[in-house]
Order: structure tokens, then sequence, then C-alpha cells
């Protein structure tokens, strides 16, 4: 077995040069496990499709709202240039609610600033939503406090739209009482709510609810699109009219009267589908609406006979005729709910939901081109394991279309397909679903009726994924390309202007600085949240502040670098890299650089070094073989995606995770798992922090196929009171410290190769106070061919 590896890098080229030589004639395959979809919003979410918009671009920046596991209503951002998530995993409700009918209404405003609106599904008098403080929040504190309005009776479905033709009035359109849609008016701020006001008046049983889309030009008019009742239990008929100018119209623009003359009924409404219009007992659902070229509003719904048959049709305004056309588009296979489910002792949780479908949504940036959820597969008309995301274009107004899958052989589920608004550029123009397991709308905790036991009922478990639109190749081939930069005279000049006092030399791929130095060196990169600065340091003397760093201009910029080494801890630095050890040899550092200097993409002109020294003028530092490439392999934690570990191992301890995705804290016996489905090969590579305060029992990381303990899981220790024959402790070199060590783990020697499922987080501690504690932080599971530490897929030398 190999020596164990120390810090953040090395001392010698000896573990690499063996590494070399192990694999140099092995077959390499890719490691990570291929997927259909290029991004991943939020590693957990599930939403409804009664909420718009749920996904919204603004400025490049996709704003994805959902449900989580634990009943948060949840927000994410994603930067659309890099693929990669920003920002944190934001809470924005205070409430928690497992119920996917919570999703928050995502809209921008036109005073440059932001609002989401959420609320529970049918269980408060109150409605809730935020107002952000900056033009792209980020973080919980960017989107301002929590705020509430007062509704006749409970509500979901919030729908939220600003019409620059009002003064820019807000409308919100939502669901009260589990039945009629009412609506709120805002300020131009999103701010100072209106008295709620009934709009929609349809019957006196819950099953008499309209179900409604909504839709909106953001300049003077808002359709509504909407059923007179649930069609599980109702025989259910479709309807359309629009408000414009504070009047209210049917389909062919006859008048129906003033907004304030509501509520309106069904019969005040233009019939879009009449129940049994077709000689059927078919019950339809609105699923989707959006303008066409004419700025007439395009319909989609699905059309169930039962739980086996579902289909997808379209409707379009024929204004010749006065009336809505259906077309045929595609069969949606089978029910999503096809019964409810059942705790142990047989309490019942949930109900059949026979008219659930995948979900149909059209590209709004190409009115020809449509995604569907379906278990069918358009394309031949075979049934599919799981459901599958398809594209479908027409050429000839909806009669037909042309499919291929966006998804395939998936193994999990693929839902509710949708396409943003928002993007400037092609580019930015994406398809997002959700997908994994999906059994019902709720998840929670409840009491079994026969024993009083807590069961966890689980009827969701998702992530949010998404996928470019006009972007052929996978995104991450087209970014993952490293550069070298070799410093020398003529690329490299003064920094920070009067900062810089000292002089710079040049070497071996390197530039050493001394004598109270600030240099720039020449680039030309695009630094994104996944930029990763690859490099070897060493200083022979220490001075106040050894740093790196990239910035696009030559003015001193704090926020720009991360600090390696030195006697001062300015906290405007990044400091989670300085941990240089004073010898005076060199040590490898892998920083994910941009995670910490790049929120929003920008393009560096300079690769900045210092080795700052006001005092002395006598510190210095060297750095050589410098890299900078786009590393896509780091771990994002989700609290809500981190599972336990074999019941036998207790009740999985408990655990934090940091909002930025980047540290899991594990206390109290703690054993943890996070999904890794990953093809481990000879050079496949595990590198971390790992830090821990409270010494425990046993304290390590393992990779494992399932969920059981000693079944076949290639585990590690790396600190902890107790000897396990079980684990590899070659790696068990944490010294007590409390301060953060560098792992690297060549895992792929020690594992046979083949799928693991899992990446087991373990802080175990049965005996005594049992508070042991393990926390790790940019942990990176990756292919590395040549020992160099870069992923193959982003290395230069490959």
């Amino acid at each position: 077995m190999l020596p164990s590896t120390r810090q953040i890098h090395f001392h010698s080229t000896r573990w690499l040069s063996a590494l070399v030589t192990l694999i140099a004639s092995t077959s390499i395959s890719a490691g990570p496990v291929n997927t259909d979809y290029d991004f991943i919003a939020s590693e957990d979410g599930t939403y409804i499709w009664y909420i718009d918009e749920r996904a919204r671009i603004n400025n490049g920046v996709l704003y994805t709202s959902y449900v989580k596991i634990d009943g948060h209503t949840g927000l994410s951002t994603l930067n659309l240039e890099s693929g990669s998530r920003i920002g944190d995993d934001i809470d924005l409700s205070s409430f928690q609610q497992a119920d996917d009918h919570n999703n928050a209404a995502i809209l921008p405003l036109k005073n440059g600033k932001m609002m989401s609106l959420y609320t529970l599904h049918d269980a408060r008098r109150t409605q809730y939503y935020r107002v952000s403080n900056t033009p792209l929040p980020l973080t919980l504190e960017d989107w301002g406090e929590e705020k509430t309005y007062p509704i006749p009776s409970s509500a979901t479905y919030n729908n939220a739209y600003q019409l620059s033709a009002e003064n820019n009035r807000v409308y919100n359109f939502f669901r009260v009482g589990a039945r009629d849609p009412y609506y709120v008016t805002f300020d131009s701020n999103g701010e100072n709510p209106s008295e709620a006001k009934h709009f929609i008046q349809n019957g006196t049983q819950w099953w008499d609810r309209a179900y409604a889309k909504y839709a909106s030009n953001g300049v003077d008019r808002i359709d509504v699109f909407f059923t007179d009742g649930h069609p599980t239990v109702s025989r259910t008929s479709l309807y359309h009219m629009y408000i414009k100018g504070g009047n209210v119209y049917k389909s062919d623009n006859t008048r129906i009267g003033s907004l304030q003359d509501a509520p309106f009924g069904k019969n005040d409404a233009t019939f879009v589908y009449q129940y049994g219009e077709d000689g059927t007992s078919r019950r339809p659902w609105n699923h989707e609406m959006r303008y066409g070229s004419d700025g007439i509003p395009v319909l989609f719904y699905s059309h169930q006979l039962d739980e086996n048959t579902i289909d997808y049709y379209t409707a379009i305004w024929d204004s010749t005729s006065g009336s809505w056309i259906k077309k045929w588009v595609a069969d949606a296979g089978d029910a999503l709910i096809r019964a409810p489910m059942y705790a142990p002792d047989g309490t019942k949780y949930g109900g059949t939901q026979n008219d659930y479908a995948g979900g149909i949504t059209l590209n709004p940036y190409n009115l020809n081109e449509i995604f569907i959820s379906a278990n069918v597969d358009p394309r031949n008309g075979q049934e599919t394991t799981n459901y599958e995301i398809y594209k479908g274009t027409t050429t000839n107004n909806g009669d037909s279309y042309q499919w291929e899958a966006v998804t395939s052989d998936s193994p999990d589920n693929n839902y509710r397909p949708f396409v943003p608004f928002g993007a400037n550029k092609p580019s930015e123009q994406v398809v997002v679903w959700f997908t994994g397991k999906y059994e019902q709308f709720t998840n929670g905790y409840r009491n079994l009726q026969s024993t009083g036991e807590p069961y966890f009922f689980k009827g969701y478990d998702s992530k949010v994924v998404g996928k470019y639109i006009n972007r052929n190749a996978s995104y991450l081939a087209s970014t993952c390309q490293a550069v070298t930069i070799t410093p020398n005279a003529s690329n490299t000049t003064g920094y920070g202007g009067n900062q810089d006092q000292g002089s710079a030399s040049f070497d071996n791929n390197g530039i050493t600085v001394s004598g109270n130095g600030w240099k720039a060196v020449d680039i030309d990169y695009r630094v994104t949240p996944n930029t990763t600065l690859s490099f070897e340091f060493k200083s022979e003397t220490q001075g106040e502040e050894h740093a790196i760093g990239l910035d696009n201009n030559l003015a001193l910029s704090n926020g720009k670098r991360i600090r390696l080494y030195g006697t001062q801890k300015d906290a405007g630095i990044e400091g989670r890299f300085d941990t240089y050890h004073s010898d005076g040899g060199f040590e490898r550092f892998i920083t994910p650089i941009g995670k910490f200097i790049a929120n929003s993409p920008y393009s560096a002109g300079h690769l900045v070094v210092n080795a700052d020294d006001d005092a002395n003028a006598t510190g210095t530092s060297t750095f050589r073989n410098i890299s900078l490439f786009e590393d896509h392999s780091e771990i994002y934690f989700s609290r809500n995606q981190v599972d336990n570990y074999d019941a036998n191992q207790g009740d999985g301890g408990t655990f934090d995770v940091t909002p930025d995705g980047s540290t899991l804290t594990l206390t109290d016996n703690g054993w943890r798992v996070v999904e890794l489905p990953y093809d481990i090969t000879p050079s496949t590579v595990l590198t971390f922090d790992f830090k821990s305060t409270r010494l425990g029992e046993f304290h390590g990381i393992a990779m494992d196929g399932d969920s059981s303990l000693n079944n076949g899981e290639t585990r590690f220790a790396l600190y902890g009171t107790q000897a396990d024959p079980s684990s590899n402790e070659n790696y068990k070199t944490y010294g007590g410290s409390g301060e953060f060590q560098h792992f690297t783990i060549p895992v792929g020697q020690h594992a046979a190769s083949g799928r693991t499922n899992y990446l087991v987080f373990i802080a175990d501690h049965d005996g005594g106070t049992k508070n042991g504690e393990s926390i790790f932080r940019n942990v990176r599971v990756f292919d590395d061919t040549n020992g160099n530490l870069i992923d193959d897929r982003c290395d230069p030398a490959l």
C-alpha cells in the first residue's frame, strides 16, 4: 500500500511517480457516470406545475424554486455561462410543510430587484413573500425579510406578473379555500399588498375547484386557462378568458365586464374543451399556456380516460371559426400516482392521483418546439421503464411532431419539464425538470396508528436538473480545458500601484517575488465558480502575506486573491488555504478559487502573486507549474440529500451543511451517506479537507455500492481512539489540531473497479458522551491518470 499523504500537497515526487508507473499501462475509462443533463439546479427539489414562474432567468442566472424533502420552500441560483451553482442553497420559507405545492413564484421586478411569493398548501390564512435587496440575490439575506399578508382562507398556487402599462402594478393569482382563484395586487416595488379579491367562483364542493394556469405579456394582458373541477372526481371541461386594461374578455375579445365585477363563473368564459364533446368520457387537466407569435396563447393539456390512458393535446385559437382547435400531440403513458402509499401498519398517506401526467411545456424561444415527460417513447409507441423527457418539433403548426430523446435509459424517472423565460441569448436557453422518486406530493413524519412509533413517509425524493437547448455537446466538454501559465519578464508587471515595492525573477516555469513585491502576470481567462487554480508554492522567508489571485485590472482588490502563508490574517482575504508549512520546500495546491472570487463570471486579465512585507521587505514567494481549469468534480452537499447509513449504526447522529453546499458536519455518533454514482477505475482519486474538534472512536470516509456496513465498501480511517480492522488505516494521519487538514487518497488503488453508489462520512462514537465530530469540506472525486491531481477531463497533458 502507498504511504499516507500529508496536508494539502507533497514534498517530493515519489508518490506521483509511483502512481504514474502503476497506471501507465492501464486502459482507463471515464469515471463519472454519464447523465442526460448538463447541470444540477438543486440536489433536493420537487415542484408543482400550477405555480409560475417556478424557474426564471435573470441576467444570466437561473433561479429555480422547489420544495425540499424537509418541507422548506427552496431556491437555487445557477450561473448559466459556467453551468455551476452560485450563492447559497436558500430556504425561502420560515415554515416547513413537505408538500410539492409550496414552491415559489419568481418575478424579476422592473426596478431591478426580484420578488418571490409562496405559501403553505391549504394550511393557513396567510401568504408569504420576499423582495430582494439586490438585483441578483444569492443568499437569504439578499432576499430581505419574509413578509405576509392575510387572505380569507388557506391557499396554494402563486402566479405573479407585473404589467408595465398599469404603472408596473404586480398581480398575484392564487387558490383560496381549496377551491377558487383569488388575486392581490402590489405596487411597482412589490410592496403594499391589496385586500384579496375573489376572481373565479365555481361550485360549492372541494372537487369543484377551478385549476388555473396563467400567462402574461408583461405589458397589459394576463390570460387565464382553467378547469371547472378536479378531474379525478369531476367530469371536467376547460375554459379561457383574459384580463386587459382592467376588463375581462372572452377568447374572441368579447368584453365580459370590469375586473372589479369579479368573481366570474365558468359560463362567462370561452369553452376550450367541453366534457363529452369528442364522444368519450375523457377528463382534461391544463398543463401549460404560452403566447404564440400573434400574441394569442397556445394551450397544452392532458386528456385522461383511466390510469393507463393519458394523452397530451394542444389547443390553438382559430379566429375564423371563433373556437379553439384541439390537436393530439403524444401518448403521455400512465398516471404518475396510481395508488396511495401505506406505512408498515397500514396507515394511508396521500391518495390516488390518476390524472397526474409527466408534464408538457412549450419552448417560448422556438414556438415549433415542445418538451414532454412520458413512459411511452413517442418515436415508436413503446413503453419505457421510466418516464423520460422528449423534444418534439413541428413544421405544420402542430399537426405532427418529429421526436428526439432528451433522456434515455434513465436510472430514475424524469418529470415536469419547463423552459424558463429570461434568456438574453440562445446559449442561456435551457429546459429543466426533476428526476428521482415521485410517488406522492407529500412527505413527512407520522406516528403509526398501531404502535405510536414514528414512520418517515417519503413520497418524493428528487433533484432538479437541466439541459442546454442550443448547445450540441455536453457543456462540461466545452469548458473543461486547462491552460498553463508561464510567467516571464515580458508578460509580468507591477500590481496595486504603490503597493508593489519589490522585484520578480523567473525560472523553471515559475516566478519568485521578493522585497515587498506585488506582481501581475498577463492572462486571458474567463473565471467562473468552477475555476480551479493548480500550482506549487514555497517561501524561504515568511512575510506578512503570501497570496495568489485573479483580477480583471491592476488596481488592488482584496476579494480577488487567496492567502497561503504569512504573519497577517486579513479578514478580507480568503484564508482557508493558509496551510503552508515553513520549511522552505515546495507544496502543491489545488484551489477552487472561483468559488470564492467569482459568484458571477468575469474575464481575468491578470494572475496576481505577492510577497507582501511592508515592515522588512524580506519575504519571498515562489510559484511554479501554474495552470487554470474548470473543475466539475466537487461534491455539493444538500442538507436534505444527506441520508442515514446502516440502521445498525444508530439513527445517523446529527449533521449540518453550509448554505454554499461545500461543507458537511457530523456529530453524535453520525454515519451518513450522499449519493455518488461513479465508475471507479484504478486512477480514481478522492480529495477533501477534514477536521475534528471532538475526538471520537472512529472518524472516516468510505465509498460503497449500498448503504449496508461491512458489505463490500472501501473504508478509510482518518482519526479516532479505536482501530478498525475493516478499514484502511494508512491515511489515519489527522493530528487533532482542530484545524482543517487536506487528504488525497488514491482510492482506485484500494477499491475494486466498478460502480459505487454512495460516499459515506463517519463520526463514530458509541460510548460515553457520544459526541465525536467530523467535518468534511471541498470533497472531490475524479480520475487522475498522470497523478497531477487534475481531473482527467480537464487535464491539458491529456
